[in-house]
């Protein structure tokens, strides 16, 4: 038997008659034709083999042959050279086939560069809620990336704990971190809401338990063998934690304080990379660092000097829209809202002279004009050339380290999320750093000061602070100059002129004590001769819009209003706005209040003119009629109480029935005394409780909640006063206007009642302090016809 590399040649014997393929049959079916062109067909494959096989051994009895030939090591090395060339070089096929996956993947590189473009600059459009969400986004799939290439899958598979912890740890810490920026961002908003306020002054801690859980369950967890694999996690989630959703932080809270300090910096590391690149294959010759061969010092030296050209014309851009460069105030803002703000002096240009150089002529003067943004843009600009593709390195140090192309595979033709983020991380925190540094502001904020006195300040200090700050603005004058004319808000539930709007079936005719429209007119009336020059913007709110829109247009059309057209032309003028109000919700109320105080900021009068009447269909409704002729205008009375301007008032109508006669002498006596909010209310509470129990003519009540809610509106009015609720020099009045021509009463009846013009003075008298011997008067007192009622 001989053996030659690999191949066996066997001599043929008698059992072994297959000595030529020739002599095989012809027969197609034939299995020893089968196995002859089995063979032969493997010889065909192998030819090439044994071809360069044969070239093989050429080269190896050239080299035997050539011992003692000096010049025998030189032909080997170059006949190794050939070969080595030979076998590398690809053939036509395979150029072809690499030049169209290098096409493909150039256009899903182009189209989803394309794609994200538009993403972002429509989430920059549509305002900061849309950017933080991408910012959060990124966050999240950039975490999970990095935890990725450290996992061992089937450790992963049988510590399922590992996993599951590595995303507690993530929402623990965003948690934290979001909420430190909301608390800080927004404390004028959290810090006043009942829910949100013990979330704010405990964030941290809750924070911190929240690790030690965390913690706690990954000590339990450890498992004998696998303690290597469970704390290099531990590390390794915490150091994803520290470079990516810490750094992300940071450019969450450029955002809030304006557009531009996260577009440029983004933008400048964008353009770095573009232009290191085009000067990269351009002049590019001398290598920049090892761990990234392809990167070389002309690409970086030309890339930073682009880069500053475009930041100084960037931000010459942004620096004149305040979409950009105002903090933000109202996250639903976008480009087409705006955002206003006192501009930050680094956006306004200064004059900058030169000094005086020894080549120029005496007096010579050479100025320019420039934002201080623009020398700030130089130092953003330099980092993101020369510090920031740093990032980048040790992005392609850390996948060199495990033998990966890409983080991942999130956005097609670009690997992974964090490749495209790698430099965009240690641009923001330096941004933020850099701002809060030199540039930002550092004064007390409306928020601070609220964080302040909310949780170091008892709640007596607090409401002493509130008074204090009311009695001090007043004084001087801030009210009246600075915040505008003064306002109405002249409140009512149903306003009617003359017959009830709508008829309830079940509850009978809502009907207040009254004319709405007539107050109004008298008000326009009479404003402009105590008050000339001075603009009067009235507010009519009407839970009926219909009705409410109906009253709104017979003012501006009536007649009577002439008078007060001429004054208001001297100076002033009357406006008359309609809102639907539903007093039976307090979110309205708030929402309401809110709106007014944006525009107008302070409140000069407030007539609360709510009632139900008490016919016998609705006689016993005790809670409906409280809710609509008491607590209602309580509710707004507290709320709009301390808005008032110096000088203002609240008139709340009642009725004339609403008197000590009405009662037994024994809860007349109550009522006269209560001089509390709590004290009131444990009365009202007991007369419920009459009411349940079918007692309220046995213990001295009225039978009608009609009178006894407008009592106790009565009582309350004088609470306002006792308690000091209101701001100094704000009066309070409980008035009855009188019983008016019109509604549901019989016309025999009719002659005795007030025509509405009559009835609407005493409200407007009181509103406007013109009622005659008012200075007399004591504050919260209960006026009818016109004198004060003891009562």
């Amino acid at each position: 038997m001989a053996t030659c590399f690999g191949g066996t040649l066997k001599r043929a014997t008698n059992g072994d008659r297959r000595s030529s393929f020739s002599d095989v049959s012809e027969d197609a079916g034939s299995p020893t034709r089968l196995r002859a062109e089995s063979q032969l067909q493997k010889i065909s494959e192998r030819h090439d083999t044994l071809r360069n096989v044969g070239g093989a051994l050429r080269l190896l009895s050239a080299l035997f042959n050539s011992q003692g030939d000096a010049r025998a090591p030189a032909r080997w090395e170059e006949q190794r050279q050939v070969m080595s060339r030979a076998a590398a070089e690809p053939t036509l096929a395979e150029k072809q086939e690499e030049y169209n996956k290098k096409k493909a993947n150039f256009m899903t590189r182009t189209f989803w560069t394309f794609i994200m473009m538009a993403g972002f600059f429509s989430a920059l459009f549509m305002g900061h809620i849309y950017i933080i969400v991408i910012i959060t986004a990124i966050q999240i799939i950039s975490f999970s990336e990095v935890i990725a290439i450290a996992s061992i899958p089937s450790k992963a598979r049988l510590l399922r704990s590992t996993k599951s912890l590595n995303w507690y740890w993530l929402a623990t810490t965003m948690y934290f971190l979001y909420g430190e920026t909301v608390i800080y961002y927004f404390k004028h908003i959290v810090l006043v809401d009942k829910m949100l306020l013990p979330l704010a002054t405990h964030h941290r801690f809750i924070s911190f338990i929240l690790y030690v859980f965390g913690f706690v369950f990954f000590v339990a967890s450890l498992q004998a063998g696998n303690y290597k694999f469970q704390f290099t996690q531990f590390a390794w989630t915490h150091m994803a934690l520290y470079l990516i959703v810490v750094q992300a932080h940071f450019i969450m809270n450029n955002i809030f304080e304006g557009l531009i300090w996260f577009f440029l910096p983004a933008s400048l590391v964008i353009t770095n990379d573009i232009w290191a690149y085009i000067c990269g294959i351009t002049f590019g010759r001398t290598q920049l660092i090892k761990i990234s061969p392809k990167k070389t010092v002309e690409g970086f030296v030309g890339a930073w000097i682009m880069t500053v050209f475009f930041g100084i014309i960037l931000t010459n851009i942004l620096t004149r829209s305040s979409y950009f460069i105002c903090p933000v105030t109202n996250l639903g803002a976008n480009i087409f809202t705006g955002l206003r703000c006192t501009p930050n002096p680094v956006f306004i240009p200064k004059t900058y002279q030169l000094p005086q150089y020894f080549f120029l002529k005496e007096n010579t003067v050479i100025s320019f004009e420039i934002t201080p943004m623009q020398f700030h843009t130089l130092v953003l600009a330099t980092f993101a050339s020369l510090i920031a593709p740093f990032g980048g390195f040790f992005a392609s140090g850390l996948k060199r380290t495990f033998k990966i192309k890409d983080f991942g595979q999130s956005i097609p033709g670009h690997g992974g999320m964090t490749d495209r983020m790698d430099c965009q991380f240690i641009m923001g925190f330096f941004s933020f750093m850099y701002y809060h540094t030199f540039i930002a502001l550092h004064k007390v904020k409306l928020g601070t000061v609220m964080e302040m006195a909310i949780t170091g300040l008892t709640v007596d200090e607090q409401i002493e602070l509130v008074r204090g700050m009311g009695r001090y603005l007043a004084n001087q004058e801030v009210f009246g100059e600075k915040f505008g004319p003064p306002w109405l808000c002249f409140q009512t539930r149903f306003p009617v002129t003359g017959e009830p709007l709508f008829h309830d079936e079940d509850d009978g005719p809502l009907i207040p004590a009254s004319s709405t429209g007539t107050s109004v007119r008298r008000l326009a009336l009479e404003f402009p001769k105590v008050h000339p020059n001075r603009d009067l913007v009235i507010f009519l709110t009407a839970n009926d819009v219909i009705a409410g829109l109906a009253a709104a247009e017979r003012i501006y059309q009536d007649e009577e209003l002439a008078e007060a057209k001429v004054l208001c032309n001297q100076g002033g003028r009357v406006v008359v706005w309609h809102r639907r109000l539903d007093l039976l919700e307090i979110g309205e109320q708030l929402d309401f209040v809110e709106e007014l105080l944006q525009e107008h900021h302070t409140i000069d009068i407030l007539i609360n003119n709510a009632s139900v009447c008490y016919e016998a269909s609705n006689i016993f409704n005790v809670s409906r009629t409280l809710q609509i002729n008491f607590r209602s205008p309580v509710d707004l009375c507290s709320i709009l109480g301390l808005q008032f301007n110096r000088g203002g008032a609240i008139v709340n109508l009642s009725c004339r029935l609403a008197d000590a006669t009405t009662f037994s002498d024994e809860r007349a006596q109550e009522l006269r005394e209560v001089t509390t909010y709590r004290e009131l209310n444990a009365l009202i509470t007991r007369y419920r409780d009459a009411v349940d129990v079918d007692r309220v003519e046995e213990e001295g009540w009225s039978i009608l909640p009609y009178i006894m809610s407008k009592a106790f509106l009565v009582a309350f009015t004088r609470i306002l006063v006792n308690e000091e609720i209101l701001p100094d020099g704000v009066s309070a009045w409980a008035c009855c206007p009188g019983v008016v021509r019109g509604g549901n009463y019989p016309e025999e009846d009719q002659a005795e009642f007030m025509e509405p013009s009559e009835a609407a003075k005493g409200p407007v008298m009181l509103a406007l302090g013109t009622m005659p011997g008012i200075a007399e008067a004591p504050n919260g007192s209960y006026w009818i016809d016109g004198e004060v009622v003891e009562w």
